[in-house]
């Protein structure tokens, strides 16, 4: 399996129509990947496509040393994918640095978003007012995250990577779980609820970090 590239399955009944059941990204190269498909795909015909092109049409702006920076995207995914957002380590042969400011503001049709190993940098209100996005998922080698990068949101949880270095200041006051897996150099002004619980590590020192309920884990 080669990195960079989706690998999508397809179903079928009858080999005439085709829907797609599963969809995966190759982040760094395997020897295998594993699909997980719904109970009722378990029969019928199957087919594997694969592209380096990811649906959504991501708008790109380069970054000035080689990579590009999202900053938005014509249309978002469909069918069994309705409403998920993946940010992908690269777009047309060149690497993800970051997400643009404002880049998906006030997207009501945004769900879940998978942010990719590689993509350093959430812009200032990101995904702001996507009053609809209830899932994050951060992956490691994330470094900063932009002012009001997930204000607005329906999002209850939320798992800050040991790699994010500056954390700008965020209403989060709809969260029921807010997890460090590290401890962040700068962070700004974070609005939680009094009944959000923050877990931090152990062996560092939060002296000065806004007041919450902290949980050592």
């Amino acid at each position: 399996v080669k990195p960079d590239l989706y690998y999508i399955v397809r179903r079928s009944d009858d080999i005439r129509t085709w829907t797609v059941a599963s969809k995966v990204y190759a982040a760094g190269e395997t020897d295998s990947l594993t699909v997980s498909l719904p109970a009722e795909t378990e029969k019928g015909f199957f087919s594997v496509a694969v592209t380096d092109d990811p649906s959504p049409a991501f708008r790109t702006e380069d970054d000035g040393s080689g990579g590009v920076t999202v900053k938005g995207a014509d249309t978002l995914e469909t069918g069994d994918f309705a409403g998920r957002l993946v940010i992908p380590a690269v777009i047309g042969g060149k690497n993800v640095t970051g997400v643009g400011a404002s880049a998906f503001a006030n997207r009501a049709d945004i769900r879940s978003v998978d942010v990719l190993s590689g993509v350093a940098a959430l812009g200032a209100n990101a995904f702001k007012w996507c009053v609809n996005l209830s899932s994050v998922s951060l992956c490691d080698g994330l470094a900063t995250i932009g002012d009001g990068a997930f204000d607005g949101t329906a999002i209850t949880e939320l798992v800050i990577p040991a790699s994010v270095a500056k954390v700008g200041s965020l209403d989060l006051r709809g969260l029921r779980t807010l997890r460090f897996l590290g401890k962040p150099s700068e962070i700004g002004n974070l609005l939680l609820s009094p009944d959000c619980l923050v877990y931090v590590p152990q062996d560092a020192d939060w002296a000065g970090v806004p007041s919450a309920d902290w949980h050592g884990g």
